[in-house]
């Protein structure tokens, strides 16, 4: 009721409460009367029922401002509902937050929001929480709409993603034109981020090089299947693997060698700063008689 007494608001914050897709439900209602320019709703319960309501609320149309990260885990459902949202020509959205600290953002949900974005003249900022690189911002120009594939491509950098696209602004297309995967030591590795990772090696056609170095203590086995034995076949000519600082042991290393086996030769391979011990040397050795490394470190 005293949110209903205004005509409109500049700013509405409910971060950090535990507002269900029920009170989700009646701040819609709310909504549907009250004009809120700014609205945060960070660290709640939403999910896709509750979004879709407040989206679809007679004055969703005069946000400027929408900040849902950190509710419920998101899917590929929450996703959808907010690509048809910004993807409406009448909305005003400027800044979207999305995204969760408790799980990774997958590239394919980013695609989905960068397409929405073709036709969408009003957005100036996306914050990604849960990146492959942690929290993202990324700033939308009118000029990179134009661009999109350059301006996807791009952006792709910041998931560690380097690519030589010459067409299309699918992410497939990216992916399948990445010559170099980089996700350094501030990277922190889960086993969701390792899946995502791994799904995105089984897609690319040109990568050369792909450095995970310095996650210490971050790899378990379980984790290491996820990276290096994802649905393949592998189908691109590496050279350079740097598997360096991982901290992790001979049986880690088990795990990976049929991945490095599924190579003739490779210019470049650093397990620097692991655990392996003089097990794990002789099965190295094992993969020597069948792959031709230039350089090992």
């Amino acid at each position: 009721p005293f949110l209903k007494s205004w005509e409109e608001l500049d700013y509405l914050s409910l971060d950090g409460n535990c507002i269900d897709n029920e009170g989700a439900q009646l701040l819609a209602e709310t909504l549907d009367t009250v004009r809120i320019r700014r609205l945060s709703l960070n660290r709640n319960q939403i999910s896709k029922e509750g979004l879709s309501c407040i989206l679809s609320s007679q004055n969703a149309r005069y946000l400027t401002s929408l900040m849902i990260s950190d509710n419920e885990d998101i899917g590929s459902a929450e996703i959808d509902e907010i690509a048809r949202f910004l993807s409406r020509a009448t909305t005003s959205l400027k800044l979207l937050a999305v995204g969760s600290h408790r799980q990774c953002f997958r590239i394919v949900w980013f695609e989905k929001l960068c397409q929405s974005l073709q036709n969408n003249t009003t957005m100036s900022k996306m914050s990604i929480v849960g990146s492959l690189h942690g929290p993202i911002e990324i700033f939308i120009s009118n000029e990179q709409r134009k661009n999109m594939e350059k301006y996807m491509a791009d952006l792709m950098k910041s998931f560690g993603i380097t690519c030589c696209c010459e067409n299309g602004s699918k992410i497939d297309d990216i992916i399948n034109s990445a010559t170099k995967i980089k996700f350094p030591h501030a990277l922190h590795l889960n086993l969701d981020k390792c899946r995502e990772i791994g799904l995105v090696l089984s897609r690319c056609k040109m990568l050369q090089e792909l450095c995970l170095n310095g996650n210490r203590g971050s790899f378990r086995e379980d984790m290491l299947v996820a990276l290096f034995l994802a649905e393949g076949p592998y189908n691109f000519p590496l050279k350079s693997l740097d598997l360096g600082n991982n901290q992790f042991g001979t049986r880690e290393l088990t795990t990976i060698l049929p991945f490095l086996k599924s190579w003739e030769e490779l210019d470049y391979l650093s397990l620097d700063g692991n655990c392996i011990d003089n097990e794990g040397a002789q099965l190295l050795a094992e993969t020597l008689d069948t792959v031709k490394i230039r350089r090992l470190s």
